[in-house]
């Protein structure tokens, strides 16, 4: 069954996450904007401080992004 929850996305530059004790909760999605032009993607644990957590855009054996690129506003999985 499907969980009721609104998704969560928090987004901004690299630098400013840089600045932050943020400890996203449980499965928010957290975007980073690098400033080479290309994101970061990470997922809460509600544990670990958001500069901490791996960027699955970079993890191997996820292959499905693996390949991700900005295209405009819209990041492609």
């Amino acid at each position: 069954m499907a969980k009721e929850k609104a998704v969560v996305i928090k987004r901004d530059s690299r630098k400013n996450w840089e600045k932050s004790k943020y400890i996203p909760k449980e499965n928010v999605i957290v975007i980073m904007d690098n400033a080479d032009g290309s994101v970061s993607l990470m997922l809460g644990d509600g544990e670990t401080n958001v500069n901490f957590l791996p960027d699955l855009l970079k993890v191997k054996g996820i292959k499905s992004f693996s390949s991700a690129i900005v295209d405009e506003d819209v990041l492609v999985l």
